[in-house]
């Protein structure tokens, strides 16, 4: 799945004609409804690869692009192989990189960059701001050689409060 053009509907509802159009073409069928449980996660057919859905996008500041009650706001990169990690291109012109090393010399130095010092979470956390796009990648390790997942998103009053964009 081309997640440059998952970016590209960030922002906007689940009924925007061209976003369902898209979903449907690549074998998405599900989309949110109010009985579902929240978060609001649609998984794809590509494995390690989610969308998720918010209710209440104006409250928590994401940026609006169609009408409709569930707004797509983020996009769920997994590479656990455990449960079936990803194996597509990254957007925004990282591709293939797994590292630090990779994701920095396509888009520079994170705006935030640590450690975790939780050691439920151990290993790196790199956080980015594009274009009114958070992209948050942890990495399993403190070297930032094995990415564990990648979030990217609208971004949100939450991210701001906590320093990410």
């Amino acid at each position: 799945m081309d997640t440059n053009q998952l970016v590209f509907f960030l922002g906007h509802s689940s009924v925007h004609d061209a976003f369902d159009d898209f979903l449907t073409e690549n074998g998405i069928k599900k989309r949110p409804k109010l009985s579902d449980s929240f978060p609001y996660k649609v998984a794809s057919s590509e494995p390690g690869l989610a969308l998720t859905f918010e209710d209440s996008a104006e409250a928590k500041g994401m940026a609006r692009k169609s009408e409709g009650q569930f707004v797509f706001h983020e996009l769920y990169v997994d590479f656990d192989r455990t449960k079936g990690a990803f194996q597509g291109e990254l957007p925004f012109g990282i591709g293939a990189a797994r590292s630090i090393e990779g994701v920095e010399a396509v888009l520079g130095r994170p705006r935030v960059r640590r450690d975790s010092a939780n050691p439920k979470f151990p290993g790196l956390f790199a956080s980015y701001l594009i274009d009114g796009i958070v992209i948050q990648l942890k990495f399993a390790d403190a070297d930032g050689k094995a990415l564990k997942f990648a979030r990217i998103g609208l971004k949100e009053n939450n991210h701001v409060q906590q320093g990410l964009a």
